[in-house]
């Protein structure tokens, strides 16, 4: 029986074969429940619904069901399948939807535009401090050691507070990753610094070419 093989197919991780299948007999909600228990990215599960709404609209010639999709599901937007629409719709069907739309593109409009004021006066207390540091200066002695290793401070590459202490870059590097960072953000921070130093070592490269 295919709603069976519906399920099966959706179980070995077979998503695009059981929606397809579930369409072909049509029935509309199997072939939903599949999509939205899709697992995976987010990519697969647009693809899946996309596939529903375009059978509907050009199959079943039914807009209004396909329309009601966009409630259903939060993966799916009315720009996404107004390119499988007749050349002749009526207004009525979808303008709803037309205007949710528009809404949800303002409040984007305006969360980007409140991110964009932040970082800006992020940015103005940023120049402002480092106006601040620049006429700041520390002293550092030979004797004076690094605070988590305890060997001198000068045999290495360092960070000065202004508190006082100083550390390592290596040391201070290590214990930040080791006690505040997540396995994910190491990773990130690993894949940062080496893309950093390749940036650099091509840079090095080009320069001596030029030489």
């Amino acid at each position: 029986k295919p709603q069976p093989c519906c399920r099966i197919l959706s179980w070995l991780g077979q998503y695009e074969q059981a929606v397809d299948l579930a369409l072909s007999i049509k029935d509309f909600e199997l072939a939903k429940l599949i999509a939205e228990e899709a697992q995976g990215s987010d990519e697969l599960r647009h693809r899946l619904w996309l596939s529903i709404a375009r059978y509907v609209i050009e199959e079943e010639k039914d807009v209004k069901k396909a329309i009601a999709f966009i409630g259903e599901t939060d993966i799916l937007k009315v720009e996404d399948i107004l390119p499988f629409f007749p050349d002749f719709a009526l207004i009525d069907d979808f303008k709803e939807a037309i205007c949710s739309s528009l809404e949800d593109y303002h409040r984007h409009i305006e969360d980007l535009k409140r991110g964009m004021e932040e970082a800006t006066r992020s940015a103005e207390l940023i120049r402002k401090d480092m106006n601040e540091l620049r006429g700041r200066f520390g002293i550092v002695r030979s004797q004076h050691e690094c605070e988590w290793c305890r060997t001198p401070v000068l045999s290495a590459g360092l960070y000065l507070f202004p508190c006082g202490h100083a550390f390592h870059i290596d040391c201070q590097e290590r214990h930040m990753m080791r006690e505040h960072l997540s396995d994910a953000e190491r990773r990130r921070v690993r894949q940062l610094k080496a893309s950093l130093a390749s940036g650099g070592d091509a840079a090095a490269n080009r320069g001596g070419a030029k030489r």
